[in-house]
């Protein structure tokens, strides 16, 4: 996706990105940069005076990307990652790599599909059909196999009130800090599904 719809080279892709990071973190904190690397070069400043350097979350679901998440960001988002994955691989990996590089505990974010109905068959059919192509990519193929799913309509959040809840709970009982909810389906399933969301959120 990278390099077919960004035009973006996709080699080295965690080399790449520590060089970025090295680049970017000082530069959100208002430092000058000199950096020559290997894939990177950049040189100046990008100070925005009275601005606070906002935390950098990276999206990471292999293993050195996930440390290196640990090490270098403020945490984590991942797609169509499953509270199994994410507590017997994400939550486990990045939070070693913060410790381990002495960084407070890390931001783990876990995006999801969710869709309040009372057709949750039919909702998950559909999800097959608009995110199927999740499931052939090999980054996320690696997700779902270690969730032991066939495709992204078995790790959304998908049924009643009570289910949708169930089911973001087993988010937070994973390790996740933080849900960043995708509604999905019909208007009507959609805003039904924002006041549940909306109502979890605020204890109501």
């Amino acid at each position: 996706m990278v390099e077919s719809m960004y035009g973006l080279p996709a080699d080295k892709p965690v080399r790449r990105m520590r060089e970025y990071l090295s680049v970017l973190r000082p530069l959100l904190r208002g430092e000058t940069v000199a950096h020559h690397g290997e894939l990177l070069t950049a040189s100046g400043t990008a100070a925005v005076p009275g601005a606070e350097p906002p935390q950098v979350l990276l999206a990471a679901m292999g293993p050195a990307m996930l440390s290196l998440a640990g090490e270098l960001a403020d945490g984590v988002v991942t797609w169509m990652t499953g509270p199994r994955t994410l507590a017997g691989h994400i939550v486990p990996s990045v939070t070693k790599a913060a410790e381990s590089a002495g960084r407070p505990a890390p931001r783990v974010i876990a995006g999801l599909v969710v869709c309040v109905t009372d057709d949750e068959a039919g909702v998950r059919g559909r999800v097959a059909e608009q995110f199927g192509l999740a499931g052939q990519m090999p980054e996320y193929r690696a997700m779902l196999d270690r969730e032991g799913v066939a495709g992204p309509q078995d790790v959304v959040i998908v049924g009643d009130e009570a289910a949708v809840a169930e089911g973001i709970g087993r988010l937070a009982d994973a390790g996740v800090t933080e849900y960043l909810a995708a509604p999905f389906g019909t208007p009507e399933e959609q805003h039904r599904t924002i006041q549940a969301v909306a109502a979890l959120a605020t204890g109501t």
